[in-house]
């Protein structure tokens, strides 16, 4: 149980270092960190936001992003 809430933990801390990163081009990011990677959730106001935000978290973790499900509006 400890292992899941320090991802959870993570995973927040995650969330905000990307949108701090983006700003406003995303809504309601979710990131998942899982045993194999990210996975990232949410709306994107552009294709390009949501392509910066699957770098940014890579970038920010070191760990690679196995799923992209943000959408664009």
């Amino acid at each position: 149980m400890a292992v899941r809430e320090g991802l959870a933990v993570e995973s927040r801390r995650l969330e905000a270092l990307v949108r701090h990163q983006i700003g406003w081009q995303i809504d309601s990011l979710e990131v998942l960190v899982e045993h194999d990677g990210l996975i990232l959730r949410g709306h994107a106001n552009c294709a390009f936001a949501r392509a910066r935000a699957a770098d940014a978290a890579q970038r920010l973790s070191g760990v690679p992003v196995v799923a992209n499900e943000i959408t664009v509006n």
